[in-house]
């Protein structure tokens, strides 16, 4: 994934300071993005003063990262549980994949081309992308819902409701509405 200079030079001093090589046409591709830590002697009970130092390549495990991304959510979720329990229940959920998501869903919010998100997220069809551009245009109908003193009414947002609209009218509903509907969902 493409990352802006000043995040490259700090990864670059990172490396460098690990005793690999920065340029990514010379790097160990075995060598983890994320280093052991080098005062394990100290840091491990048991380990001892006698400890084996890393090899500079030596890294965190994935499932490692993926505990200890756990544990930090959860820590967070603790601290802002009074204050916000909605978003404290998100953080319980949280995990390194709900990143992957948030990272799609901002992009996407943010108005990158769809196909820079799908390789972001290494998606290899862009179908799967598109799920981030049906909750953007959720978050669309809400914000503009709210933006027009929630005077959008129940039947407009009934229209956009999803899944898609039924494909007969309630009584009542007008041949206009209808007829709306099915232009919407086409457009969608």
């Amino acid at each position: 994934m493409p990352l802006p200079d000043p995040v490259m030079h700090l990864l670059a001093t990172y490396i460098t300071a690990r005793g690999l090589d920065p340029a990514m046409n010379r790097a160990d591709p075995e060598a983890f993005l994320i280093g052991k830590i080098d005062d394990a002697a100290e840091r491990l009970p048991g380990k001892g003063p006698f400890a084996q130092p890393f090899a500079p390549s030596e890294g965190v495990a994935a499932a490692t990262l993926a505990a200890d991304l756990k544990r930090f959510f959860r820590r967070a979720a603790r601290e802002i549980g009074r204050e916000d329990p909605k978003a404290a229940t998100r953080f319980e959920r949280a995990s390194a994949h709900w990143l992957r998501h948030t990272h799609g869903s901002h992009a996407v919010a943010a108005n990158v081309p769809i196909e820079v998100v799908q390789n972001n997220l290494g998606h290899a069809s862009l179908s799967t992308t598109t799920i981030y551009v049906t909750s953007e245009k959720r978050r669309r109908y809400r914000e503009m819902a709210k933006f027009l003193g929630g005077r959008v009414g129940e039947g407009f947002l009934r229209l956009h409701a999803w899944p898609a609209p039924r494909a007969t009218p309630d009584p009542g509903e007008g041949a206009r509405s209808v007829a709306t509907s099915k232009l919407l969902s086409t457009a969608s």
